[in-house]
């Protein structure tokens, strides 16, 4: 009668592990502003251009590097005061390496330019032209 018993408790644990009891669902959303009473997502924004602002460090033996220190936003359409604007710059492994995040104090216009910085490196050397694949732009309304 124990094996028995035994058995049963394994396949309960189990089951509730195959289940994903200890390892719960991730869920990727590329939506903003969703809640309670939202019938249709929409983005603040359709297109975004995006630039750059390099300076030279000098690094060893007199060689300068070449690394980023803004992103430059413009995008095609309004956006309201209090709409938070985010750049995040990839590796080659696509793994976030640094950021920089503005809060609009005022609105911008369709065709106006804003400057991201300071882009915050997560890692030493993360901000080197050479080590930057992409760059990903999330836009929040206020």
């Amino acid at each position: 009668m124990k094996p028995i018993i035994v058995l049963i408790a394994i396949a309960i644990a189990g089951a509730g592990l195959g289940v994903g009891f200890l390892n719960a669902p991730s869920i990727s959303v590329t939506a903003q502003d969703v809640g309670v009473g939202h019938t249709s997502l929409t983005a603040p924004i359709d297109t975004a251009y995006v630039g750059f602002h390099i300076t030279a460090i000098e690094g060893n033996e007199g060689f300068f590097k070449n690394q980023y220190d803004a992103c430059i936003f413009k995008a095609n359409e309004y956006l309201h005061a209090g709409s938070t604007i985010i750049c995040k710059l990839t590796d080659m492994g696509s793994k976030v390496v640094a950021e920089g995040r503005t809060v609009l104090q005022g609105p911008l216009g369709a065709g106006s330019t804003v400057n991201i910085s300071p882009l915050d490196p997560i890692t030493t050397g993360s901000l080197m032209v050479n080590n930057i694949a992409d760059v990903t732009i999330v836009v929040q309304g206020p």
